[in-house]
This record gives C-alpha cells, structure tokens and sequence, in this order.
C-alpha cells in the first residue's frame, strides 16, 4: 500500500530517528535532535500498537520511556522548556504506552502506578473534567487518554478500584454532559464518543448513569462523512496559559477509531485510511503530519509512529476483509465519488420504530450512513417535511429499508410521503433499491410482488440488517 519494498526497514528507519542520545525522544521534526517526553508517550504507543515489532524490540524503548518519569510522577522537561512536561497528556499517554503490551507493563508496573496516581491531580473534581496542567480549567480533548489510562491500570491491578472507579464516573458524566449539549467539535465529539463507549464497556458504574452511549457513538460516527468525503478536520488544541502550549489532532488517524466501528471497505473507514496511506511520503520514509505542523520537511516523529501503527492496522483489517490492496483502493476510489449522502434510508411507522432502530443500530455499528429520522432531528427541525423527505429517498439514499406492517400503510408519514418518493425513485431506477421488511403478510400498493424481500418470521431485524450489510458489501469491486 505504501508502495516500499520493507515494511521492517520502514520501522527500523523510523525508530532510528526517533530515539536520540541519552535515552531522549525527537520532539517532533527529525533532524532537530530535540527532546520532548510526551512524544516519548506517542512513540512507544504507535510503536507498541504494530504487532509485527516483537516485545523483546520494544524493552529498551519502554525502558527509555519509563526513565523519564522521576519519584513524584512528574516527567523530564523539554529540551527547549525544562517546565513544559508533566501535563494530563504526556502522563496519560505514557502510561497508556508502557501499559499497551504485557511484556512491557510487567517491568514498569510501580513506575506506571505512580504516573497515574500524579495524573489523578489533574481531574477537576466537581465537574469530572480534565486540566492540561494541574489548577487549570478543563478542556474537553484532556478527557480522552485518562480514559483509557485509568481503565487500563485499573485493569492490571495497579491502582485503588474504588478510587479509579469514582475518576472514570466522574469522566463519564463529564462527557456525556458535552455530547448532549453538543458544546464540542465534530473532532471532539468523535474522540470522546468513543472514550465514552470504553468507559460504559468497563465500568458498570458508567454504564448505568450513560446507558445511551452506543447511540451517542453511532451519531458521532454519522457526522463525520458524507457523501465521498470527511467532515473531519485537522483540529488545533491551544491551552493560552503561559507557558503556551499547541498541537494538532491529525484527521488521518481517526481511523484507529473508526476500525473499532467500521471496516475499512465501509465509507468513514476507506475514506480515513485512503488519506493515511496518502499522507506516507516514500522520499521522506515518513509521515509528515498535519499541513500546520512540519517546517523542514523531513517527516514527524510523532505522527509517524501513530501512522505506523494505523497503517498496520489498516493492513491487517484489509487482509480480514479477503481484498487485495488493489481491490481495496478501488473500493475507495468508488466511495470518494459517492454521490449519495447516505447508504441507507429506513422508511417505517411509529410503532414499529423499536424495530427500525435495531435495524439502523445493526447498519451503523457496520459502519454505513444511515438515515434514521430521530438521528436527524436537528436537520428536520423548521423544514418543509413532505420536501426534505422526498429529497431524501428519492434522490440522497443508495437504497431504502421499508418495515411493512399495517401501521406503515396507515401512517400519514411513512406509507404515504415517504412510500411515494420511493415509488417515484422506483420507477425511474431500473437496478435494486427497495429493501423490504415485512413484519406481517399484507399487500402494499405499488410494490411489485416480485420485488425479493425479508419477513420477520425468516429474521430477526439484526439477521435482516446483516443482509442488509452484505448487500452493500456486494455492492463493492
């Protein structure tokens, strides 16, 4: 994919780049031979995440890290600011990093304990939000590695439970307050959707106060592409307080995310890996990271050792799908010029909307655009409705999920407007695009009886959706 001849020569490079002398870190452009101990964190995570690197490789690369955390939990300064490094970023990072392969957490299990009981200083206590730096305002992105620090830790038995366990509720609660408020990026909002999901996955306790946060998830994962193209940015994180501090979430490696809820032949995951295999610059050997970010031209540490890793995921999560790469680049090729917004539309009555939404659940954790109408609740607010939802089945959806039922063919929406902007997109369309759900054994007025469906007696609506999704898999070269 990246068009080298040695993906091993590639980390040997690499990793040559990034450790310096002394056990120090390159803070961010090759070539500056400058220390920066939170890219010490981002390294050995990217490094440790490519499984292809065995552990025994990575013992002096952890052993390095480890030795930049002092007594108190604080870290080695900056080459440039002795004062810069012990911030809820670089400790969580760290941690996360010597947790993320046993061979290594087992060596550094007291030095990881300590960085996490300093970062716990860091949590704002009555907001259960995250400071960059201890006294500070929180801010939401800060939230997102103490997540998974903290739940890792608490994991591998190094931390007190019932003191983690009021730490990660108190980060559940904060987060969940700013996805339903929508006070966050598009970028937030992604980040700390899935940091969420982590929490109410681990934790009961988190699970029982944000029970809805798959939904807030999926509605995460929908905002972020449509049609053929990201809504994702590169999003600048600021923190004014002297002294200054700045970096950059770097969109392409949204798809360590996204892998978690898409396949890389779905459109959130082609779209996000096509970019981080782009963003590989064969003459640099390296990744240059975000447009902002890389004055010399000579690649970025940082963000290639978190590449290096997506990359190797993408790999791997390709070979699981039985493409080629060159299959897959096509599959990409053909979803970047995608002119539908969304790959499904689901058509239905209200009382059969239980169904409806296991349905959407099902195509959306798969990782497809879905139009599910309280996903968009906010889009139909003030609209004409009879227009907006014409617009929507006739002409931006790829196909049409109707859940027939006698309730369908008497509601005022769904089996009338609604059935006959798809009547309509029937008629002038000559290939499939009505999937049909049939939950009781009625005629509906317009639909060919010839047409293929799915009854409920045959499957459950999730088996129906898992046809659904081979469908649209089929659909791909």
């Amino acid at each position: 994919m990246l068009g080298i001849e040695s993906f091993d020569r590639l980390i040997s490079s690499l990793r040559t780049r990034m450790l310096l002398s002394e056990g120090r870190f390159e803070a961010h452009e090759f070539g500056r031979d400058e220390h920066a101990s939170g890219t010490a964190g981002a390294v050995l995570l990217g490094l440790a995440g490519v499984q292809a690197i065995p552990t025994s490789e990575l013992r002096t690369v952890a052993a390095d890290v480890a030795a930049l955390v002092r007594p108190t939990g604080d870290l080695r300064g900056h080459d440039s600011d002795p004062n810069m490094a012990s911030t809820s970023w670089a400790l969580a990072q760290i941690a996360l990093a010597l947790l993320r392969r046993s061979g290594t957490a087992a060596f550094h299990s007291s030095v990881v304990a300590t960085l996490c009981r300093r970062l716990l200083s860091f949590q704002d206590q009555e907001s259960g939000g995250w400071a960059f730096r201890e006294g500070e305002a929180p801010q939401p992105l800060f939230a997102f590695y103490p997540s998974f620090a903290l739940t890792r830790a608490r994991a591998a038995g190094l931390l007190d439970t019932a003191t983690v366990n009021l730490a990660v509720l108190g980060t559940a609660k904060y987060i969940a307050a700013l996805l339903e408020t929508r006070g966050v990026s598009r970028e937030e909002r992604l980040l700390l959707a899935h940091a969420l999901h982590q929490l109410t996955t681990t934790s009961p306790d988190c699970f029982r106060h944000v029970p809805h946060s798959r939904e807030l998830l999926d509605s995460a994962l929908a905002d972020s592409h449509t049609s053929g193209r990201l809504l994702l940015e590169d999003r600048s994180i600021v923190v004014y307080a002297q002294p200054t501090w700045h970096a950059v979430v770097w969109r392409p490696l949204f798809y360590l995310i996204a892998r978690h809820h898409a396949p890389p032949t779905a459109p959130l995951g082609s779209l996000l890996g096509r970019e981080l295999v782009e963003g590989f610059s064969r003459d640099l050997m390296a990744w240059t990271g975000p447009s902002v970010g890389v004055r010399t031209g000579t690649g970025a540490s940082w963000a290639s050792a978190l590449a290096l890793e997506a990359t190797y995921r993408l790999a791997t999560d390709i070979a699981a799908t039985g493409l080629s790469a060159r299959a897959w680049k096509s599959r990409c090729d053909e979803i970047a010029a995608e002119r539908y917004e969304f790959d499904v539309a689901i058509s239905f009555a209200g009382a059969d909307r239980q169904i409806a939404l296991e349905i959407s659940h099902r195509l959306k954790t798969a990782g497809y655009r879905v139009f599910y109408d309280h996903d968009f609740q906010y889009a139909l607010l003030g609209e004409d409705l009879t227009q907006y939802l014409q617009d929507t089945y006739a002409n931006r959806s790829r196909y049409a999920i109707i859940v027939v039922s006698q309730a369908f063919l008497d509601s005022r929406w769904a089996g009338n407007w609604e059935w006959r902007a798809v009547l309509a997109r029937m008629q002038r369309q000559s290939t499939a695009y009505v999937l049909p759900y049939l939950l009781e054994d009625i005629e509906v007025p317009g639909l060919n009886p010839t047409v293929g469906y799915v009854s409920q007696q045959q499957c459950a609506p999730t088996e129906f959706a898992d046809l659904v999704v081979r469908k649209l898999r089929q659909d791909s070269p």
